[in-house]
């Protein structure tokens, strides 16, 4: 990942942090980095495992997602397997390219293919297609999952900042 990214740094926001091993990874790779998770104890957890990162509770699903707390405009917005369980995920997509994205900023989702959506477990080749609109992917990559399911890494560009 760090590769794909190149020598960018600056702040990065990871959505849906939980106990935060993603946002330490950032951290480690010269980020500034927030975590951001919708559970207390998720965050309480990252919190304690390192407490010179900065953590956050919110909630992702209220129609007013437009602020991210104490984050300005970020080089990197990440959703790692996080996307596929929230009701609105093409809001979310909206606003971090309208309003979370620095220009030249980056989004780096991952997200599990399912063949189809009954179960919530992931998105399908199609939903995550449409789910892209707007964006330019710029790298793409799939990780082999249990029982012959993968996990497809998108790593994406506002097309109108270009």
């Amino acid at each position: 990942m760090l590769a794909r990214l190149g020598p960018r740094r600056g702040l990065a926001i990871d959505l849906g942090c939980g106990v935060g091993s993603w946002t330490r990874i950032l951290a480690n790779w010269q980020f500034e980095t927030v975590g951001l998770d919708w559970a207390p104890q998720a965050i309480a957890s990252a919190r304690r495992a390192s407490p010179h990162l900065s953590y956050a509770l919110h909630d992702f699903t209220r129609p007013d997602i437009d602020a991210i707390p104490g984050t300005a405009k970020a080089d990197l917005i990440t959703a790692r397997l996080t996307l596929h369980v929230l009701p609105r995920p093409h809001s979310i997509m909206a606003w971090a390219r309208t309003r979370w994205l620095r220009p030249g900023g980056r989004f780096h989702l991952m997200v599990p293919i399912t063949a189809d959506r009954t179960d919530r477990t992931g998105f399908t080749e199609r939903e995550l297609m449409v789910l892209c609109d707007g964006w330019k992917v710029l790298d793409r990559w799939y990780l082999a999952g249990h029982r012959d399911t993968k996990t497809a890494c998108l790593l994406l560009a506002p097309e109108k900042l270009m």
